[in-house]
């Protein structure tokens, strides 16, 4: 048996320029969503509970390893990076992802992002 667990690299802090409104995210401001991070910690309780394998994944870029190696570091047995372009879409990451997670008995997703808390990934990657 194996769990997977898609994991989002957001934005975690959104600057807004207060003469335009313009956000801007900063340098340094980047690191697993913290639905991610619940849905993590969940899996791998699950995991060690029913001794099973719980694997992550994400769509991003290669900054995006800094958050891998934390759920490595937290117990999962494997992580992926998924490459995407910059503003790829929740059906193209969803699909990307289910390239991924095709074999997992079980994927467990956060609900909502915290750049974007649209929660469509999950639904999409159901789909």
């Amino acid at each position: 048996m194996r769990i997977a667990v898609p994991v989002k690299w957001s934005a975690l802090r959104t600057e807004f320029d207060p003469l335009t409104g313009e956000p801007t995210t900063l340098d340094g401001r980047f690191g697993l969503d913290p639905a991610s991070s619940s849905a993590l910690e969940w899996a791998l309780s699950l995991g060690a509970q029913r001794d099973v394998e719980v694997n992550v994944i994400t769509v991003g870029p290669a900054a995006a390893e800094a958050g891998l190696r934390s759920a490595l570091a937290a117990g999962a047995a494997r992580a992926a990076r998924i490459e995407a372009g910059s503003g790829a879409g929740s059906p193209a990451v969803a699909a990307a992802l289910a390239g991924e997670t095709g074999d997992a008995d079980l994927i467990v997703c956060g609900a909502w992002s915290e750049d974007g808390g649209s929660g469509s990934i999950a639904p999409a990657l159901a789909a």
